[in-house]
């Protein structure tokens, strides 16, 4: 489980903490290569409900204050 926190100032300001769950997969190509994936799913709980606003600064999006979170890394290692 990995849970991180984030503030996002781009659309109005709020702060998100995701309560992510997913597997991982790598696979050694030799001793000195490595590819792989990792991916994460689960609830994003926002800590304010109302994040989005609007020019006036009135809610435009009311929801219940949680949503899907995905997250994908793919990534190649090399070991010298």
């Amino acid at each position: 489980m990995t849970a991180p926190f984030y503030v996002n100032f781009t659309n109005g300001v709020y702060g998100a903490m995701p309560l992510l769950f997913g597997p991982a997969f790598e696979y050694d190509i030799n001793d000195h290569f490595g590819v792989g994936i990792n991916t994460k799913f689960g609830p994003t709980i926002y800590a304010n409900p109302c994040a989005a606003t609007g020019l006036g600064g009135q809610c435009i999006s009311n929801t219940s204050g949680a949503d899907f979170g995905f997250l994908v890394q793919p990534f190649f290692a090399y070991r010298l």
